[in-house]
């Protein structure tokens, strides 16, 4: 059993799954543009730098899988913290097998 937040805005109703993200940790950068998530893509581009430049090269894997693991724990976080910021609330929380369901039990408990 998955746990989703549920955000709205107006009508619109938005589910995040609580967990860590593969897509966030496997695709990183990719992930964070397709989201939107503008400011976390900027640190991450400043981590690219920085390790392309800055860093020993002994230091740029643990350093590249600390930051696809932080990506992959705090992804869904990021995507609340974006929605918040974009005038979304969060007004529950639904348990379900998949997120289709979820969007199934929010709409009945609308009862829509």
């Amino acid at each position: 059993m998955r746990f989703y937040s549920v955000h709205v805005n107006g009508k619109r109703s938005a589910l995040v799954k609580d967990g860590f993200s593969w897509p966030a940790f496997f695709l990183g950068p990719l992930w964070l543009a397709w989201k939107g998530l503008w400011w976390p893509l900027a640190a991450w581009l400043a981590y690219y730098l920085l390790a392309r430049y800055g860093l020993p090269a002994a230091a740029q894997t643990p350093v590249g899988l600390a930051v696809m693991l932080l990506l992959g724990l705090e992804g869904n976080n990021l995507l609340r913290w974006q929605l918040a910021r974009e005038g979304w609330r969060e007004v529950g929380v639904i348990a379900a097998a998949d997120e289709m369901t979820a969007r199934f039990k929010w709409q009945q408990a609308q009862g829509t």
